[in-house]
This record gives structure tokens, C-alpha cells and sequence, in this order.
């Protein structure tokens, strides 16, 4: 097993993992937070709740 706390190099891959992860979030909620959903202007409200349905079990 490998041990990530010993192994600078698993520890490297992680932390850029990390960085790409948290860039992709601030990302992704810059976007809805800005409602700026697409190119064609969609209305966000449609996605806000096809995301808030499917969380619920209520596919469509």
C-alpha cells in the first residue's frame, strides 16, 4: 500500500489534483452564481431545477 505521506511524489499529484479541483469549483460556481448558464443565453431557472429534481429521485 502506498503510504501518501511518505511519497513526495503521491503528495505532488495530489496537491495539483487539489488546485485543479478547487480552480474548477470557483469556476463552475462563478458561472451559476452569475447566471451565466451558456452561449444561447438559456434561462438558468431550467437547470437550477432539472439538478434540483434529480437530487430528489425526479428524473425530467
Amino acid at each position: 500500500m502506498v503510504n501518501w505521506q511518505k511519497d513526495p511524489w503521491l503528495r505532488w499529484v495530489l496537491g495539483i489534483a487539489l488546485i485543479f479541483w478547487l480552480v474548477c469549483n470557483a469556476l463552475v460556481l462563478h458561472r451559476y452564481y452569475s447566471f451565466y448558464s451558456s452561449y444561447a443565453n438559456y434561462n438558468q431557472g431550467i437547470f437550477d431545477q432539472l439538478f434540483w429534481n434529480s437530487l430528489r429521485g425526479e428524473l425530467l
